[in-house]
């Protein structure tokens, strides 16, 4: 495949993310309650039937949002609800046995067809952050219900089942990150779980599941990792390939120290998981440091060129930089991919500080060329690196204006300076300068090919 051909590959895919894993939605920005619907306003009518006056109180973020959370609990067919309240004070010890705190209200279908309460039991938590479903490796739906912890790093989660007409609590743990992936094709998805440090132990690794007694349980060796990990960053699933064979394997980004970030990579075997400590890869780079500053965002670990084999990044200092202190470098970022027994570089791209654009470099440029960003100006220059570190040959230049202001900067003021419209969208218009230079200037085919626009902020 030739070089700008990846490089396209490359640009297409950068957005895209392998794994669900991150929850991105949230009721924050809800100024009131939702209006109920028909269904729901006979959920609640029956609850109050059964439970009083009740506050309603909503997950914060995933992919239910309300408070009414309708689903197959039994696997019988037919929607079950979970709805999630408090008392108000007024009706709480009224009775002796309604009890204050968040509640879980469960309610099904009567012959009728009509709605009615249940079941309640109490929460595991004072707010919940989410609400997600899986089989866990079970014969039924689970609910996979997580609050806020004692600290922002921490949150308690609870595996909800639903038999017989009746929820139980199937088990509940403390986590730092969760993420559902199916591991093999054995035992469909499971929770793949990521735990903080203690006193006395390392962060830990650990994949659950429901095993063949109905027992919910660790279904491998928990794994070990890094003791440098400060803080975890992002959980991330995907695949590396195993003799041509794609393998399931988790990236765990994390903060090691102040601007500085690296990942660890847990890889399944067919049997259970190992690391790269562990599991060598031709004795390859393993260690994937980099570093943030004013001028080089922060990345995570993804399918960088659609291949569907998961790359990790690290940072690169650029040509005529490495002499001057960290907060003054600009990098490039090297990205990794995890392929037949050896981690290999598949790509150098550089991403544009205000997280606009990336450009990935074209083979040639390979250690020869060099960046630099005028913040004033709005662009970003791409110069022929010279041995003293100096930069006298410009060969490629990439200008951002915000949509909102392009009347300051229109094509008319860019084509006066030599620049060509590259791509405008909503938030914002790119133009390009490509420069001749014998060796190293590229065509506009090959300017499109590398470059990149990026519509969501979110690399």
């Amino acid at each position: 495949m030739s070089i700008m051909k990846k490089a396209a590959l490359l640009s297409a895919a950068f957005c895209v993310m392998l794994s669900g894993c991150s929850m991105n939605m949230s009721v924050d920005t809800l100024l009131s309650p939702p209006k109920l619907s028909d269904e729901q306003t006979e959920i609640y009518t029956a609850l109050t039937e059964a439970a009083g006056n009740v506050d309603l109180r909503y997950p914060r973020m995933g992919e239910y949002l309300s408070a009414f959370v309708i689903n197959d609990l039994d696997a019988d067919g037919s929607p079950e609800a979970m709805v999630f309240f408090e008392r108000r004070s007024s009706d709480v010890n009224v009775p002796a046995e309604r009890e204050a705190g968040l509640r879980i209200g469960f309610l099904d279908r009567d012959e009728n067809g009509d709605w009615r309460s249940v079941y309640e039991m109490a929460a595991s938590g004072t707010e919940v952050e989410s609400v997600e479903f899986s089989t866990l490796g079970s014969d039924s739906p689970k609910a996979i219900i997580t609050y806020a912890g004692l600290s922002s790093q921490e949150k308690r989660l609870s595996i909800i089942g639903y038999s017989d007409g009746a929820p139980y609590e199937a088990h509940q743990m403390t986590v730092s990150q969760f993420c559902l992936s199916a591991v093999s094709e054995d035992n469909g998805e499971l929770l793949l779980t990521l735990t903080r440090a203690t006193q006395t132990m390392p962060p830990f690794f650990t994949v659950y599941g429901f095993n063949s007694d109905g027992s919910f349980t660790p279904l491998y060796a928990p794994i070990a990792l890094s003791n440098n990990i400060a803080d975890f960053d992002r959980f991330t699933t995907g695949y590396y390939s195993l003799n041509g064979t794609p393998m399931f394997c988790a990236a765990i980004d994390y903060l090691q120290a102040e601007n500085q970030y690296s990942t660890e990579l847990v890889y399944f075997n067919g049997n259970g998981f190992v690391t790269a400590n562990s599991f060598l890869f031709s004795g390859n780079q393993t260690s994937y440091i980099r570093r943030t500053n004013s001028y080089t965002p922060k990345l995570n670990s993804r399918d960088i060129n659609g291949d569907g084999i998961l790359d990790v990044p690290m940072t690169s200092v650029l040509p005529g930089y490495e002499s001057l202190t960290f907060p003054e470098q600009l990098n490039a970022v090297w990205w990794f991919s995890q392929e037949s027994g050896n981690i290999e570089r598949v790509a150098t791209m550089f991403v544009d500080p205000q997280m606009n654009y990336t450009f990935t470099f074209p083979g040639r440029w390979e250690g020869v060329v060099t960046v630099t960003w005028d913040a004033e100006e709005n662009t970003v220059t791409f110069w022929r690196a010279e041995e003293d570190g100096s930069h006298e040959f410009a060969l490629l230049t990439i200008k951002t204006i915000a949509t909102e202001n392009i009347n300051d900067y229109d094509e008319n003021a860019a084509a006066k300076d030599s620049f060509k419209l590259f791509a405008a969208n909503e938030d914002i218009t790119v133009y390009v300068k490509n420069i001749e230079y014998q060796g190293l200037s590229l065509t506009y085919d090959e300017v499109a090919a590398a470059l990149y626009v990026i519509s969501d902020k979110e690399p």
